[in-house]
This record gives structure tokens, C-alpha cells and sequence, in this order.
């Protein structure tokens, strides 16, 4: 999350909340190659599909802090502006997600319409590779710098994350990142999500903003500083009780394993279901930012059984089919059963090597 003015700014998350402890692991250790803190995070990334990473203290980190400063100063500019001028931006769901996306256009799980607004940039938009680039509004247009450098040391820093992985799936270094390289077209892009204060916290507090679900990609990378996201942890019956919040920490992101990163991996790793609800405490009363950074496969690229040495990665099952679809066709794929209510959300992966991966309840 961005650094402690912003908490400073915000009401206190209540002592008594109760939270989900994932560890928090330390950039800087990671790419000084500490074998505790690179340990941590493959059982993190198994058993919980999340962990918090302190980006402090790395050069890359502290650019990265920066730089999501300065998106938090462009998510306040776009979502200030009228409503007519962001409907001229509004997204095209679920071929094109680029764009402006109002509240209150899905369904959650309690029947109720979603109270998120979204604005998603793509990476390719931003680095000016894309032949069709999504208009965007002014705000954007006057801190493209910024976009290009938060991109730049966003990468760099899950390129990170991924070479630890890529040594516990006894995978060969750089494979992961070579599924998602900058200067192939995808669909990783940035997210600045905005839900408004609500009028009776209480009255509202089981308020869903966002409805439960699992992110399509490889990682995603949350940066936020008041409450609201949550985490249904693995094996735990999807009732209100089970929830459990993620505490946001000065100058720390969230990292969740996604989908495609558990479906190429053969469920090693493990996606988990999670939504946003209303902020607790007096937290409720203030406008929630966040940022998601979500990084894809490269749309030509595969989503085929990644093969690692020493079983790690289970090979196909007799009779089992490698997905043959593009990553594009696969996310699409994925996102239309969830908008046509056909595919439940659910925590994928998690299996131990060895083990038969099952869905959690």
C-alpha cells in the first residue's frame, strides 16, 4: 500500500476486526535470495494464494511506492470527474474490459448490484504499443510518464516474485516470466477501483461492493489503505461468518495467485475467493481506493501444462485434455460463465505435491 501519510488520512482498521494472517514477506529479502523468505512464499502462494509483500528498503520497491502515489492522485482526478464525461469511457464487457465501468452493473452473491467502480488501463495502451488504443480522459493523458514508470517497476518486481517460484515448481529460471514479456500484446492492465462512503454503516456493513470471485490472470498486485477486501479461507463454508478480512499495511502490496497461474501450474498453487464488502468501523464512512495491478499470459501465448522437473507439476491424467485455447479465448472463456452465472466462484488449487487438488467449499 502507499506510505503512511495515507494512513494517516484514514480512520484506524478496528483492533477487534477479524483478519486473515498471511505473512508479510520482504522485497528487499527476496532479491537478496534469503531461502526462509523465498520458502514462505511458495507455502504462501499453496496455501493461502496471497501474501503481503514489504517493498521498502528495494530500490525497485520504493520506485514502486512512488509511482502508486501518483495513480492514487490519478484515481481521485478520473472518478471526480462528471458522469457523462466517464460514460464517454465506459468499458465493453467481456471482450474489452478497457475503460469506465459504473457501479451497479453485476450481480453479487446475495442478489444485490455491485456498488465498485472500475477504470482499467491496459498495459499496452500505456506503453503506446496497442494499434487500437482505448480513448482515455484527460487525467491519464496528463500522467503518462507515471503510467509507463508504474508499469515498468510493477513488472520488474513480479518478475521477482516469479523467479522464486520458478525455483519451487523446479521450473527452468525465467520461465514465468517469459509467459507475460512487455513487449508482447496482453491484457495485463491497472485498475483504479473507488467505492463510495455508505450512509449507515452499520445497517450496511455486510454491504457487498464487489461479489466473491477469483482473478483470471497470473498474479495480481492490490495496493489500498482502508478495509473492505476479504478472503474466504480454503476449505471454509461460504457463509458471512467465514470471512475473514486482509488488513491493509503502510507501505506493502497484496499478492494473489490467479487462475491461470493455478490451471498451468496443475493446481499447485491456489487462487482465492475474494470479494470487497464494506469497510469496518468508521472506515465505512470514507471513499475506498484501491489499485490492481493484473498481469496476463501474452495473448499468443499458452495455457497448456507448464512441465517441471521432479514431478512437482503433475503431469496430465490419463484421459485429461491440455487446454488448446489462447489465453485470450481462456479469459473470456472464464468471465463469461461467471456474468452468466455458470461457473460458481470457488478457491481453486492447493495441491501438495503428491495430493489430488481439490476445489475448497
Amino acid at each position: 500500500m502507499p506510505t503512511l501519510e495515507y494512513f494517516d488520512e484514514s480512520p484506524e482498521f478496528p483492533s477487534d476486526t477479524p483478519i486473515i494472517d498471511i505473512p508479510i514477506l520482504s522485497h528487499k529479502d527476496l532479491i537478496n535470495n534469503s531461502e526462509k523468505e523465498s520458502e514462505d512464499l511458495f507455502e504462501a502462494s499453496i496455501e493461502y494464494g496471497m501474501f503481503l509483500l514489504d517493498l521498502r528498503g528495494s530500490e525497485t520497491g520504493e520506485k514502486l511506492l512512488k509511482d502508486a502515489r501518483a495513480m492514487f492522485e490519478v484515481s481521485k482526478d478520473t472518478f471526480d470527474l462528471d458522469p457523462d464525461t466517464l460514460h464517454k469511457h465506459i468499458c465493453n464487457p467481456p471482450r474489452d474490459l478497457r475503460g469506465y465501468k459504473p457501479p451497479g452493473t453485476l450481480k453479487t452473491e446475495n442478489g444485490k448490484f455491485d456498488a465498485v467502480e472500475v477504470y482499467t488501463l491496459n498495459q499496452d495502451d500505456a506503453l503506446g504499443t496497442c494499434p487500437t488504443p482505448h480513448p482515455n480522459p484527460e487525467p491519464f493523458e496528463a500522467h503518462q510518464k507515471d503510467f509507463e514508470s508504474f508499469f515498468h517497476n510493477a513488472h520488474q518486481v513480479l518478475c521477482d516474485i516469479f523467479s522464486h517460484l520458478d525455483k519451487h515448481l523446479a521450473l527452468a529460471p525465467g520461465t514465468l516470466a517469459s509467459l507475460c514479456p512487455m513487449d508482447k500484446p496482453s491484457a495485463t492492465a491497472l485498475r483504479l477501483l473507488l467505492t463510495r462512503p455508505v450512509a449507515d454503516p452499520v445497517a450496511e456493513r455486510q454491504r457487498i461492493a464487489f461479489g466473491g470471485h477469483t482473478d483470471v490472470g497470473l498474479i495480481t498486485m492490490l495496493f489500498n489503505v482502508v478495509g473492505g477486501l476479504q478472503i474466504l479461507p480454503a476449505g471454509s463454508e461460504n457463509i458471512p461468518a467465514n470471512w475473514r478480512f486482509v488488513k491493509p499495511q503502510p507501505g506493502c502490496a497484496i499478492f494473489q495467485i490467479a487462475d491461470t497461474l493455478v490451471e498451468r501450474t496443475g493446481g499447485v498453487l491456489r487462487s482465492a475467493l475474494h470479494r470487497i464488502i464494506t469497510p469496518p468501523g468508521k472506515q465505512a464512512l470514507v471513499t475506498r481506493r484501491s489499485l490492481a495491478y493484473l498481469i496476463r499470459v501474452e495473448n499468443n501465448g499458452s495455457m497448456g501444462r507448464l512441465k517441471s522437473d521432479g514431478g512437482v507439476i503433475p503431469q496430465l491424467a490419463e484421459g485429461e485434455e491440455d487446454e488448446s485455447r489462447t489465453p485470450a479465448q481462456w479469459a473470456e472463456w472464464r468471465v463469461r460463465r461467471v456474468m452468466n452465472g455458470e461457473l460458481a466462484p470457488q478457491t481453486n488449487g492447493g495441491r501438495r505435491v503428491g495430493t489430488k487438488a481439490k476445489p475448497a467449499a
